[in-house]
């Protein structure tokens, strides 16, 4: 799971807003936690059903589960 907070951190400063020439990195627009919290919170539930289909679950709620394990 660290590996997935961190890429999916990585990925979220990359996003750009707009295209071209007047895009913006969302450091640029320097928005607020409870925004980049929030986008980090979508890009963390898609990895590791991206990484594992079958295994994990996340775009269909806000909750992340494992498929395989009850425990999560």
């Amino acid at each position: 799971m660290r590996d997935v907070a961190l890429v999916s951190w990585n990925l979220l400063w990359q996003t750009k807003i707009g295209e071209g020439d007047t895009s913006l990195s969302l450091a640029e627009i320097d928005p607020p936690a409870i925004v980049v919290g929030s986008f980090f919170e979508k890009s963390f539930v898609k990895e590791p059903q991206r990484r594992h289909q079958e295994q994990w679950r996340g775009t269909q709620n806000k909750d992340v589960v494992c498929l395989v394990a009850d425990k999560y």
